[in-house]
């Protein structure tokens, strides 16, 4: 369906403001579908988005809670994380 640039981008924004609430699972069909849509203009607002989701979802999730003494004694044990 034929759009005008600015329906385009009000769809384009609509869909990333909603990117932040959807799990992991569904970003990759989303994003492949934002792609598709934004070969012509509004790329730089779906990669902003994508980029947010992953600083807010990946980067902020816990942290890794290894210590040196759980990692030596596992490596013991022939695993390789606690």
């Amino acid at each position: 369906m034929p759009m005008k640039k600015e329906e385009k981008a009000k769809v384009v924004r609509r869909l990333c403001s909603k990117m932040t609430d959807l799990p992991a699972k569904d970003i990759p069909p989303l994003a492949l579908q934002l792609l598709n849509l934004t070969k012509s203009e509004n790329a730089m607002v779906f990669f902003l988005a994508l980029s947010e989701y992953f600083n807010r979802n990946l980067y902020e999730s816990k942290p890794f809670n290894a210590t040196i003494q759980s990692i030596s004694s596992s490596s013991n044990s022939g695993r390789y994380f606690p």
